[in-house]
């Protein structure tokens, strides 16, 4: 219940930077979802001007537990590339697990192939000392294709490996699996 604020607050600063946006004439929002066949996973981002991007989601696992992150990137596009670099943190309630979080830092890069097709990588760490409670090493790294279905639906197909290192534990790998989704952008 404790981390009900503090997810109102998030949501609440993500949709406001959109509504700012759209009142200054800069728009660019997405919200998507992914599967497996253990997980789904639903996302919301938004550009509140242009550089720079804030994301938001949260993942379910049956059989490891609940994830949720939030962050920031810096983003530089040139022709087809984007590049993105920035922070976020990431908290989990393990199933078998103690809870823990971390503040990583990390980025993507994508490609446009062409008006429908695309690909794209990224990766995320966090050392030891920006991991607390009972995590003490964060890593997330994947890639991924999307195909343009119609203007702004994309269809997405990847690979994602995310682990968390504890202390006194053995490695927790939350992901390490193939996933679809779809992504919707306006």
């Amino acid at each position: 219940m404790r981390k009900l604020p503090l997810t109102a607050c998030l949501l609440g600063t993500l949709f406001g930077s959109t509504a700012l946006a759209a009142e200054n004439g800069h728009t660019s929002n997405s919200v998507g979802m992914q599967a497996t066949n253990g997980s789904v996973n639903a996302s919301i981002s938004t550009s509140p001007a242009p550089g720079f991007n804030f994301f938001a989601n949260g993942q379910y696992s049956d059989k490891k537990g609940t994830l949720g992150q939030a962050g920031g990137e810096f983003i530089q596009e040139n022709g087809n590339s984007s590049f993105g670099l920035g922070v976020k943190a990431v908290m989990i309630r393990a199933q078998d697990r103690e809870d823990g979080g971390v503040l990583a830092i990390g980025g993507h890069y994508d490609y446009q192939i062409n008006d429908r097709l695309s690909t794209g990588a990224e990766f995320y760490y966090s050392p030891d000392m920006l991991s607390f409670h009972h995590v003490d090493k964060y890593l997330q790294y994947g890639a991924k294709v999307g195909y343009g279905v119609v203007d702004n639906v994309i269809m997405t197909a990847g690979w994602r490996h995310t682990e968390f290192g504890y202390s006194n534990e053995d490695t927790l790998d939350y992901e390490n699996n193939f996933y679809v989704g779809s992504e919707y952008r306006f």
